[in-house]
């Protein structure tokens, strides 16, 4: 697919519909040796970017993603520059998993999801990776572990700078997908699954905060009768503070799968305390009924009863009184998907306000998400319609 910089300019916040005023950079990609262009199948076989995050020391981000089996980070501003190696001005660096007590011939799939720039100018960064060395009980898949790392933005980085991610059931059994999602001041989240390919249609995901310092995976005990718990972003607040954002439903689902409600909780990394826990679920029905029926993508209105799906993909902070969240509002059925962003104030007595919420258009699509935020910059994919189908694009956007 050609590599094509578009600006779009919106003005239709007034309508509580979609974003105002959004530079629109898609696709958004690597274009260097080896990366994966084509867009024709499973978007997480190919290339996605995952998460963002601002430099602590310039005004430059750090883009993090996938390309093919391969990890890529980006560090430079959002805009419509084009090297060699890929969208933006700035630098383009493939970074692949590797640990000390596993071959490098066993270690498939890196996907980056989450960075944490540090104040020395390295970064931490989380993920998954395929060990083609271990197998299921059943011997029908491999297990994908996740992994962290601490260290430079490079192509080569070294074997000690990374951990293994690997978490058990309260019952000792070994997670078969593994999947860190976020990583913030000390900590990270993810989720995992014990998923049997030769016995499971879905499989329960939990929730799980893991300890780079002491290399512990726990369970996030969401308050509920929850079967899936998600955790996708967390946010260091201050001090032992950190929030985190997900979601739970009462059904069990595969990790790619709508999640019924978005979720908030509160974590002191002192007393390992959780509180302040909240649901969120979109409610202007009116405003995406709206939106979906302009694109052509329903013929008919959502009924307010209909089940409408919300998930926090995210978490950034401003660091005085306010959380913006990006989110995907889909269709329990899968027939919609599209980006949505949240306002949620930090209250006083210490809770969550109600959500203030913004439909995240990507003009022209047909699905979208809104996978990251920092700031006014967001990163996500859209599907667009094409004589031969569909087109997916990995986009990074600027709110001007």
């Amino acid at each position: 697919m050609d590599s094509v910089s578009i600006k779009i300019i919106t003005n239709r916040i007034s309508m509580g519909r979609v974003t105002s005023n959004l530079n629109l950079i898609a696709p958004f990609l690597y274009t260097g040796p080896g990366a994966s262009t084509d867009t024709t199948s499973s978007l997480y076989n190919k290339f996605g970017l995952q998460g963002i995050k601002g430099s602590v020391q310039s005004d430059n981000y750090y883009i993090v993603g996938t390309s093919g089996d391969d990890g890529t980070v980006y560090y430079g501003p959002i805009n419509h520059a084009m090297t060699a190696s890929g969208s933006g001005s700035g630098v383009w660096t493939v970074m692949n998993a590797i640990f000390n007590d596993v071959s490098r011939n066993n270690i498939d799939a890196t996907s980056i999801y989450g960075v944490n720039p540090r104040l020395d100018g390295n970064v931490n960064l989380v993920g998954s990776w395929q060990d083609s060395s271990e197998t299921t009980a059943n011997s029908k898949q491999n297990y994908r572990k996740g992994f962290y790392y601490q260290g430079p933005v490079t192509a080569e980085p070294d074997a000690s700078d990374f951990q293994v991610v690997w978490p058990t059931n309260p019952d000792g059994v070994k997670a078969t997908f593994t999947f860190l999602h976020s990583v913030s001041g000390d900590l990270a989240v993810g989720g995992y699954d014990l998923f049997d390919a030769s016995t499971d249609s879905e499989t329960a995901i939990q929730a799980f905060l893991y300890d780079p310092a002491t290399g512990r995976c726990s369970d996030i005990p969401y308050p509920g009768n929850y079967k899936t718990t998600t955790a996708y972003g967390i946010w260091h607040n201050t001090s032992s503070s950190y929030t985190i954002a997900g979601g739970a439903a009462l059904d069990t689902g595969l990790d790619a799968d709508g999640i019924g409600v978005a979720t908030l909780i509160d974590y002191d990394s002192i007393t390992g305390q959780y509180g302040n826990f909240r649901t969120y679920s979109y409610d202007d029905i009116d405003a995406l009924n709206e939106l979906l029926i302009d694109k052509g993508v329903i013929s008919s209105e959502i009924e307010r009863d209909d089940s409408i799906e919300t998930h926090f993909e995210g978490i950034y902070f401003n660091g005085k009184d306010e959380y913006t969240l990006p989110a995907t509002i889909s269709a329990e059925d899968g027939s919609i998907g599209i980006g949505a962003i949240a306002k949620v104030k930090r209250l006083k007595e210490g809770g969550f306000s109600d959500a203030e919420w913004t439909l995240f258009d990507i003009p022209g699509s047909v699905l979208s998400t809104n996978n990251s935020v920092f700031e006014d910059a967001n990163v996500g994919f859209a599907i667009y319609p094409s004589a031969d189908g569909v087109v997916t694009s990995c986009y990074a956007g600027l709110l001007i």
